[in-house]
């Protein structure tokens, strides 16, 4: 799996000898723009994954990690357990 991003989309297309397709975006279309999108939910996923990993921590007795280390111990435990659910239907 490749670890760095492509240089041309770190830097001005045109040193790269491409077509650059990027259009200004005017304040008043972000305004127009602003009811169709979602706001993003704090959790940073959609709501209804949130609902589902709260019911998920509740039913197994799991808390909020406070450290990096316990999010990475939850979030296998998470994995592991709708892996089983949907192995299991």
């Amino acid at each position: 799996m490749p670890t760095r991003q492509a240089r041309c989309s770190l830097s001005l297309p045109d040193i790269h000898g491409v077509e650059d397709y990027k259009l200004p975006l005017h304040n008043h279309l972000l305004e127009m723009l602003h009811p169709l999108t979602r706001e993003k939910n704090p959790s940073g996923c959609d709501e209804i994954f949130a609902d589902a990993f709260r019911l998920l921590m509740t039913e197994n007795g799991w808390r909020m990690p406070s450290t990096h280390d316990e999010a990475l111990v939850l979030y296998g435990d998470l994995v592991a357990t709708c892996s089983d659910r949907i192995q299991g239907e």
